[in-house]
């Protein structure tokens, strides 16, 4: 009885791992976004990290507006969106516009 118990409850641990999405991080550091070009997977989440020294805040703003922007974090801080939808979607820095771009690539 104990025996099955414990099968069970790592079956539905397997299960919900399976299921989670998976997880990739976009490093700020240097006034730059690494990688500034990223390909993943439709579902997955994206987490941008402020590793900036000092106390320099970044945002990440859609060039598709509306589609997500975070708001301003500072060095030790992150944000995450979930790609669900398949295609290319370039983003920046809302105070660094001019400086920080980059580009999500999201393939079925």
């Amino acid at each position: 009885m104990v025996t099955a118990l414990l099968l069970a409850i790592f079956m539905l641990a397997v299960q919900a791992t399976a299921l989670a999405e998976p997880v990739v991080e976009i490093v700020i550091q240097k006034m730059r976004f690494q990688p500034q070009n990223l390909t993943i997977k439709a579902g997955s989440k994206v987490v941008w990290k402020n590793a900036e020294s000092g106390a320099t805040y970044h945002s990440v703003v859609s060039d598709s507006e509306g589609l997500f922007q975070s708001p301003d974090f500072f060095p030790d801080e992150s944000w995450s969106f979930v790609f669900q939808q398949p295609g290319s979607y370039p983003y920046h820095c809302g105070p660094h516009a001019t400086k920080m771009q980059g580009l999500i690539t999201v393939e079925p």
